[in-house]
């Protein structure tokens, strides 16, 4: 199925354009499950676009289990660890994936379609980016060179110190005192 450009020009401005408001939901790629995939399949379910069974749409958090025994799975920090039940997150996989063929679709129509457009955009990103990275790279030069003068003179102060025991005869670390048994 091939897109008109119109629509394709549509859709992309209604992705670029922003939108008010941030949940606290949980994110599925980045975006919410509650506010945004439930819905969203609940749509497609309705349409006949999707057959993602009631029960994934319903609960779609479950506590994650050991496949072997079945076992609730508990996090490192103690808490039971939970996952987006599969059909969800293999819808959501199956829309990432469609989204990313989109964008690659959409960049080779401008790049067809408005050669010139196109290359001239790349090149106004790379003359405006070009001080942008002269810059953080000598930032980071900076930043390097200054490390390596504090580790220089931390090296430099910790063989003085050294050098400062041996000449007083004393030893870097006290010697143990081993009780004999009596």
């Amino acid at each position: 199925m091939t897109i008109p450009a119109e629509q394709l020009t549509q859709f992309s401005q209604s992705i670029l354009a922003a939108r008010p408001g941030r949940s606290q939901d949980r994110k599925v790629w980045g975006i919410g499950l509650a506010t945004v995939w439930l819905p969203y399949f609940t749509a497609t379910n309705a349409a006949g676009l999707t057959a993602i069974p009631s029960d994934a749409l319903g609960a779609p958090i479950r506590l994650r289990r050991d496949k072997q025994t079945n076992e609730v799975r508990f996090g490192s920090n103690g808490r039971p660890s939970l996952q987006v039940v599969a059909p969800v997150r293999d819808q959501v996989m199956q829309a990432q994936a469609n989204f990313v063929v989109h964008l690659l679709d959409y960049t080779d129509m401008v790049q067809k379609g408005q050669p010139s457009e196109y290359a001239a955009q790349v090149q106004y990103a790379h003359e405006a980016g070009a001080p942008i990275i002269a810059t953080d790279q000598a930032d980071l030069a900076d930043a390097i060179a200054k490390m390596e003068q504090a580790d220089a003179e931390e090296q430099a102060a910790a063989q003085e110190q050294a050098a400062a025991f041996k000449s007083n005869g004393r030893r870097k670390t006290p010697k143990l005192a081993v009780a004999q048994a009596a």
